[in-house]
């Protein structure tokens, strides 16, 4: 997994921020697969598309930010990732100053 990256300055401003949004949408789709499931008893293919991409992308967020997400020594990515990225924002219309982090 690698060397930890120390929690000082912005490592840990984004750390704290990204546990604090996970724990928001760990919430709000626990809640409404309750609703779902035990109250409306109406689970659909958008719940179930949801609670996927929550179970897939909690983990990998959670080992990039103790990785070092958000720096680039610890960047994940390498050059041909990030310029492939970059592009993708460019011509896709979002707003975009680089990668995020």
């Amino acid at each position: 997994m690698g060397d930890p990256m120390p929690m000082v300055g912005r490592s840990l401003a984004i750390f704290v921020v990204s546990i604090v949004m996970m724990s928001i949408s760990i919430v709000t789709v626990s809640l409404r697969s309750f609703v779902r499931l035990n109250i409306l008893r109406a689970f659909g293919w958008d719940d179930a598309l949801m609670v996927a991409a929550l179970t897939s992308q909690a983990p990998r967020s959670i080992k990039e930010r103790l990785c070092g997400g958000g720096s680039v020594k610890y960047s994940t990515y390498g050059p041909q990732q990030l310029l492939k990225y970059q592009l993708l924002l460019r011509f896709s219309g979002w707003p975009s100053k680089g990668l995020p982090g």
